[in-house]
């Protein structure tokens, strides 16, 4: 019996299933995604509902924080009043010596001064002396007559020398006023500290000649020092102030060392300038600083042109903090209140990270931010 032969199959019917196979992985993969699509489409068409916050005022504190540049509360210029050559100065006329109220500082040469004032005296002993012969004239006057009228119908001589008695006291007037001022100069030879003070610039040596008015050093104060620095606007603004409109903030001033060594002084806000920092966005504001006894002498008090950090706590009342985000046009933000939704306008106080601190206008108790 002939047995039948079985027919391989072919090459080319691998191939096609192959193909179907790979056709049909490729359908069932694109109606997978598409239904994907779908759930992901169905679950962002459902609405988010958006953060809502509960906004309470209260109190609330935060810190400004700056860099300032410490500076003398005044310097003075050293200018005498008189001419003349300096025949004497001070040991220690020596920028950055230290000297107390009341020290000699130089000494001009006093010839031609204490002739004006011998000139001066003597031309008052000659005013005094026709003062005295007027009122004797006067007295021989009295005696002749009881009258302001004559027999004949004339002025007295009383009355005649009235014009006389006026005019001698004039000038014994003028005589004594010459006297002061001719004092004066002289004692304004010696040029004194007129407090206590730190010399911080000479421009003169012994015997140079000075005129009047010329500036012949600089001084600042041992003890007064200020620093200055600026805060932004808003800030600013929302600092207290007294029932006199003025910012008096204490403050503390520090630095850090590299030798590890802090330096610290409280101060107190005195003053602020008239004009704004050079961008036009921040105000600069002037702190009294107070010595610091702890520390060694040289830095008592804060050190001229140091530079330092500042910082003021601040409490601002009625206020809340919020997200930054939900500020609105940088005035307003969104709320829901018993009358519905509501844009209330705001006060931006100060901004930390990512919140704000604001006052808000109008609010009402119940009010929820909306974002």
């Amino acid at each position: 019996m002939k047995g039948h032969s079985i027919e391989k199959p072919s090459p080319k019917l691998f191939v096609v299933i192959g193909v179907l196979v790979i056709l049909s992985l490729s359908i069932l993969s694109t109606i997978l995604e598409f239904r994907s699509d779908e759930v992901v489409t169905s679950i962002e068409a459902v609405e988010t509902p958006k953060p809502r916050y509960n906004l309470v005022l209260q109190d609330n504190s935060y810190a400004i924080n700056s860099i300032g540049i410490v500076q003398a509360s005044q310097i003075s210029y050293l200018a005498p009043t008189v001419s003349g050559k300096v025949v004497k100065l001070h040991p220690q006329f020596i920028a950055g010596e230290i000297f107390t109220k009341g020290a000699s500082l130089l000494e001009i040469q006093q010839f031609e001064y204490k002739s004006r004032l011998a000139d001066a005296q003597a031309q008052l002993e000659q005013a005094r002396l026709d003062v005295a012969n007027e009122q004797a004239e006067a007295l021989k006057a009295v005696k002749r007559t009881y009258s302001s009228v004559n027999k004949k119908g004339q002025n007295s001589d009383l009355v005649l020398r009235v014009p006389h008695r006026r005019a001698v006291n004039a000038r014994l007037k003028a005589a004594e006023a010459k006297v002061q001022e001719a004092e004066q100069m002289l004692e304004d030879t010696v040029l004194i500290a007129p407090y206590d003070c730190q010399l911080i610039e000479v421009s003169i040596g012994v015997a140079a000649r000075v005129e009047a008015g010329q500036t012949v050093g600089k001084i600042i104060p041992v003890s007064g020092r200020i620093v200055r620095f600026s805060i932004p606007l808003e800030e600013f603004s929302a600092l207290p102030r007294d029932a006199q409109g003025k910012i008096n903030t204490p403050l503390i001033a520090e630095c850090k060392l590299n030798n590890g060594y802090h330096l610290q002084w409280l101060g107190q806000v005195t003053a602020v300038d008239s004009s704004l920092d050079a961008e036009g966005q921040s105000a600069i504001v002037i702190a009294e600083l107070q010595p610091n006894t702890h520390h060694v002498a040289e830095w008592k008090v804060a050190p001229v042109n140091m530079q330092l950090n500042v910082q003021m706590n601040v409490t601002i009342p009625n206020s809340t903090w919020i997200p930054a985000s939900a500020l609105r046009k940088g005035t307003a933000i969104l709320v829901d209140s018993v009358d519905g939704t509501l844009e209330r306008s705001v006060h931006v106080v100060a901004k930390v990270d990512d919140r704000i601190l604001v006052t808000i206008v109008d609010y009402k108790e119940g009010d929820v931010l909306v974002m």
